[in-house]
Formats: C-alpha cells, sequence, structure tokens
C-alpha cells in the first residue's frame, strides 16, 4: 500500500514538469479598451486586464478597440483597432542562449517598445506581415497593414 500511494504522491507532484511548452504564460494583457478577444486552439476567449498569453494565441480587435501587452522579457505590444495578430513563437531562456520572438500581423496596427530579448539578440525578434518581415534594430516600431 505504501508502494502505491508513494507513486502517487511522484505522480502528482511531475505533472506540473509535463506542461509542453506551449502551455508556459508568454506574457499579459495590461490594459483593453473596447472589444477584444483571443482565440486560442478552439475557444474564443473574451479579453480582460490580467488574462495570461501563450504562444500561438491569435489577437483579434474589434472597431475602436485597442490592448496592451506585457510579454515576459518585459517587451510591450499595443494593438490597434480592427487587427489580428498572431503571437507565433516565444522562447525567452536566457540561461540556454534560447531566444525568439515571431508574430505574424495578418491586418492592423501593431507598436512594439523592446525588452531584454532584443537587447540580448536583435535577431531573435521578428514580425511578419502579409508581404515583409520586420527585424528589430532599435527599441521601438510601429505596423500598419491594411485589410485585403
Amino acid at each position: 500500500m505504501k508502494v502505491i500511494v508513494s507513486f502517487f504522491m511522484v505522480l502528482l507532484i511531475s505533472i506540473p514538469n509535463l506542461v509542453s511548452a506551449s502551455d508556459t504564460r508568454i506574457g499579459i494583457v495590461k490594459n483593453v479598451r473596447g472589444s477584444a478577444f483571443i482565440e486560442r486552439s478552439t475557444k474564443l476567449i473574451s479579453v480582460k486586464v490580467g488574462e495570461r498569453l501563450f504562444e500561438k494565441d491569435v489577437i483579434v480587435t474589434k472597431e475602436e478597440s485597442s490592448l496592451g501587452l506585457i510579454l515576459r522579457d518585459n517587451s510591450l505590444l499595443s494593438i490597434g483597432s480592427n487587427s489580428r495578430v498572431i503571437l507565433s513563437e516565444f522562447r525567452f531562456e536566457p540561461a540556454e542562449q534560447k531566444l525568439s520572438f515571431l508574430t505574424r500581423i495578418k491586418k492592423g496596427t501593431l507598436t512594439y517598445l523592446t525588452g531584454l530579448m532584443a537587447k540580448m539578440n536583435q535577431n531573435a525578434v521578428k514580425f511578419e506581415t502579409p508581404s515583409a518581415v520586420c527585424g528589430v534594430r532599435g527599441t521601438h516600431f510601429a505596423i500598419r497593414v491594411e485589410d485585403d
């Protein structure tokens, strides 16, 4: 009986370590104005302040809406109205030299203020639009993608 109880105790302690990288929080929503949503897997989540962000989340803002995000490396993203932005990839593990941030802007506006990742390796941060790729070479920029 002690062996079975010990096994289940070890299993319960190990479960948090079995979470995949895509389940790791990459940031939070700092502020919201108007109506915005996160498409996560097959769910549509209404955005609220403090909402956790994860890799592969799709951020959608409606007309007259905007939101501000803070990422784990202290990067700041501001997303304007009528936008669709995919947080495609985010790795911030400085001790292992694993740094990458890829964001895809399908439509709308976005401003970015660099955090630690871009300061450690400016080539680790990329923004893609339907017609271009933007790499970070400064500390602050804005992108606007017109709707088809």
